[in-house]
C-alpha cells in the first residue's frame, strides 16, 4: 500500500516531465556527449574517463577536482542503445527511480526506527518521512532535470546499503556486509556525495536506533572499504583526487575569484543558511545561483551576522540535546556532515550553491519533521495532536503544490531561463541566458516588429549580464551579435563599431567578432570607419590601456591596410614594436625583426 501511495504521488506531480527536452547541463552528460553516443560501445570510455571527457573531447579543469561519476552517464548510454535520443523516456525513469528511493527511504525509516518503536509506530515515521522527501521543491531539479539522476541514484544505493547494514544487525550473516560494500560503492560511481555517509550513517545508528558509537562505527567498515577503493578508482582515472593546482579564473567556474579570502567564507556561510531556508521554506525557487544571486558577504554583512548567529544557535542545540539519543541532533548533523561536500568549504563546486545539492542532506531533515509529525499526531494534548496531523497534512500539501507549479520551468532550457530571470536578477549567468533566449526568438519570429523587439530585450539583459560581470567573455560576444544584426537592418556603421568598441579591446581573440570586422572589410566604403577604429582600439585600448601587443599590432596593420595614407599608423606601430621589444617575452631573433620593422616605419614617415 506504501507504495502504491508513493507511486501515486510521484508520477501525478512528475509524470508531466516526459513532455519535456533536455535542459541546462542535459548536454554535457546526455545529447552531446560523446561517449554516450556510441551506446554499449562507449561505456569502457565513460568509465575509464572523467565524466566532463566525452563533451569536451578531453579531460578539463573548468572546476576544481574534476567529476567522476561513471554510473549516471552509463545508465544514459544503455538508454541511448535502446532508443537513441528520446528525453520522454529518460524523464520518465528519473521518476521510476526517484520513485524507488523514496521507497527505499520509507523501509530504511521504518527500520531504524523499529529499535525505538513497534511496528505500526515505526511505519508512521518511515510513511511521513518517505512522503515529505517525496514532495520537497528543492528534489524537482534533481528529478525534472535528466542529469539529476546522479543525485537520484547515489541516494538510492546510499539508502540500501544502509538497508543492508540494518540485516546484517539482525541477522550476522556476513553476505550482508559483502553487499552492503558493494551497493555503496555503486552509490559512490553515481556521485561522489554520499562519501559523507561514513560520518553521517554512524549519526543516523547512534541517535535513531540507539546503537552504540562502537557499533555504529563498526558497521561503517563495508563502506570505508568502498570508499577507499572508489578513490583509488578515482586517482587512476583522474590523476589526482580534487586539487591540480590549476588556477581557476573564471567567475562562472569559480565563484569566488573575485573575493577574498574573509569574504569567501563570510559568503559560504551564508548559502549554508539559505540552504537551511530553503529546507524549511522552499520559495522562491530557481536554478541559477551563479554570481551575484548570491551576494559577496562581509564580516559587518546583515546576512552573515544572521547567518553566523543560526550555524552557532543550530549546533548549540544540537550540543545540548546530545545525552538523550535526539533526533533534533541527528537531523543537524547530518544535514551540516552531507552538505559539506557541495558547500564549497572544501573545494569550489563552480556555483554558489545549487537546489540539487539539498537532494541527501534534507533526508535528516525529512526524519526529523516526520518523527515529531508522529509524536505530536499521538499527544493526549488537543494543541499538539492537531498541530501533528494538521501540521503533516499542511506541510505534504503546500509541498505537493509547490513541486507541481515548480516542474514546468524544466520544460525547456529557454523556459527555464525565463523562469530563473524573475528571482536571480543578479546573476551575470542568467541575465545573459534569457539575453540568449530572446536572441532566439529574434531568430525565428516573422513578424519584423515582434522580431526587433525581441532583439531589443535581448540586449537589456546581455547588457545586465555585463553590467554584474564585465569580464564575462560569452557576454560579449553575444553584445557583438546582437549589435551586427542592428547593423545588417539599419547599415550604421558607426554605431555598430562604437557599440563593439568595449568588447574589441576586451576580448580582441573572439572568433565572430574578427569574422565579422573581416566581412566588413570587403566593402571599400567601409575602409575609412574601419580605419579609425581599429587606429583607437589597437593603440588606446590594446596598447596603452592592456599592453596586449600582439593584438595591438594586429589592429594597427589593419588600420594600415585600411588608410594607407595615414602617417599616425605608422607611428603608432612602430612606437608599439619599440615597447614590445623592451618589455615583451621575445626570443632575440625577434627582438631584432621588430627594431628593424620599427626602424622602416619610421623612414616611411619621413619620406612621405
Amino acid at each position: 500500500m506504501v507504495w502504491i501511495l508513493l507511486g501515486l504521488v510521484a508520477w501525478g506531480i512528475y509524470f508531466q516531465t516526459y513532455r519535456y527536452g533536455f535542459a541546462l547541463d542535459d548536454a554535457i552528460v546526455i545529447s552531446e556527449n560523446k561517449f554516450v553516443e556510441k551506446g554499449v560501445d562507449g561505456l569502457y570510455s565513460i568509465f575509464a574517463n572523467e565524466s566532463f571527457t566525452g563533451y569536451f573531447g578531453k579531460q578539463t579543469s573548468y572546476v576544481a577536482g574534476a567529476r567522476y561519476r561513471p554510473l549516471s552517464i552509463a545508465s544514459f548510454a544503455l538508454e541511448y542503445e535502446l532508443y537513441k535520443y528520446k528525453p520522454a523516456y529518460s524523464h520518465l525513469i528519473n521518476v521510476f527511480l526517484y520513485w524507488i528511493c523514496c521507497g527505499l527511504i520509507y523501509f530504511a525509516v521504518r527500520k531504524l526506527f523499529s529499535y525505538r518503536f513497534d511496528r505500526e509506530a515505526s511505519s508512521l515515521v518511515a510513511f511521513v518521512t518517505a512522503m515529505i522527501f517525496l514532495v520537497h521543491p528543492t528534489h524537482v531539479e534533481a528529478v525534472a532535470n535528466i542529469k539529476g539522476r546522479d543525485e537520484i541514484m547515489s541516494t538510492l544505493f546510499a539508502v540500501a546499503a544502509l538497508i543492508c547494514t540494518l540485516k546484517y544487525h539482525d541477522t550476522r550473516k556476513w553476505i550482508w556486509t559483502w553487499v552492503t560494500g558493494v551497493i555503496f560503492f555503486l552509490a559512490l560511481m553515481s556521485k561522489e556525495n554520499p562519501i559523507t555517509l561514513l560520518i553521517a550513517f554512524p549519526i543516523l545508528l547512534y541517535y535513531i536506533s540507539g546503537f552504540t558509537w562502537k557499533e555504529a562505527f563498526r558497521y561503517m567498515i563495508p563502506y570505508g572499504v568502498s570508499s577507499l577503493a572508489f578513490i583509488l578508482l578515482r586517482v587512476k582515472v583522474i590523476g589526482y583526487l580534487f586539487d591540480t593546482k590549476l588556477k581557476i579564473v573564471d567567475l562562472m567556474n569559480d565563484p569566488f575569484v573575485e573575493m577574498n579570502f574573509i569574504q569567501k567564507w563570510c559568503t559560504i556561510l551564508y548559502t549554508v543558511v539559505w540552504y537551511i531556508k530553503l529546507l524549511f521554506v522552499p520559495h522562491p525557487l530557481t536554478h541559477d545561483y551563479y554570481p551575484y544571486h548570491v551576494p559577496i558577504m562581509n564580516p559587518s554583512s546583515p546576512g552573515f551576522l544572521l547567518a553566523l548567529a543560526t550555524v552557532i544557535l543550530s549546533l548549540w542545540i544540537a550540543w545540548k540535546c546530545r545525552k538523550s539519543h535526539s533526533i533534533v541532533t541527528m537531523a543537524i548533523l547530518f544535514f551540516y556532515i552531507t552538505l559539506s561536500i557541495v558547500s564549497n568549504a572544501i573545494f569550489p563546486v563552480g556555483t554558489f550553491m545549487n537546489e540539487r545539492f539539498l537532494f541527501l542532506p534534507s533526508l535528516g531533515f525529512c526524519i526529523l519533521l516526520g518523527y515529531y509529525f508522529y509524536t505530536w499526531s499521538q499527544s493526549s494534548r488537543k494543541q499538539l495532536h492537531f498541530l501533528g496531523i494538521g501540521g503533516s497534512l499542511v506541510i505534504l500539501l503546500l509541498f505537493s503544490l509547490k513541486s507541481f507549479l515548480r516542474v514546468p520551468a524544466w520544460e525547456s532550457g529557454d523556459s527555464l531561463n525565463l523562469s530563473a530571470i524573475g528571482i536571480s536578477k543578479n546573476s551575470a549567468r542568467i541575465n545573459l541566458f534569457t539575453g540568449v533566449t530572446y536572441f532566439h526568438k529574434y531568430e525565428s519570429e516573422s513578424d519584423q516588429i515582434k522580431k526587433y523587439q525581441d532583439l531589443d530585450i535581448a540586449e537589456k539583459y546581455i547588457d545586465r549580464a555585463l553590467e554584474i560581470y564585465p569580464r564575462y567573455s560569452q557576454g560579449h560576444i553575444m553584445k557583438v551579435g546582437v549589435y551586427a544584426e542592428k547593423y545588417k537592418k539599419d547599415n550604421d556603421l558607426v554605431r555598430f563599431l562604437q557599440s563593439i568598441k568595449k568588447s574589441a579591446g576586451m576580448y580582441p581573440e573572439l572568433t565572430f567578432t574578427n569574422e565579422f570586422l573581416t566581412y566588413l572589410k570587403k566593402e571599400n566604403s567601409n575602409h575609412a570607419e574601419l580605419a579609425k577604429f581599429f587606429k583607437e582600439v589597437g593603440y588606446d585600448v590594446l596598447y596603452k590601456k592592456n599592453r596586449n601587443y600582439p593584438f595591438a599590432i594586429q589592429y594597427l596593420k589593419d588600420a594600415q591596410a585600411m588608410d594607407p595614407l595615414d602617417g599616425t599608423v605608422n607611428q603608432m606601430l612602430a612606437t608599439v614594436y619599440l615597447d614590445y621589444t623592451s618589455f615583451g617575452k621575445l626570443e632575440p631573433g625577434q627582438v631584432e625583426y621588430l627594431k628593424q620593422q620599427a626602424a622602416a616605419l619610421m623612414q616611411s614617415n619621413m619620406k612621405q
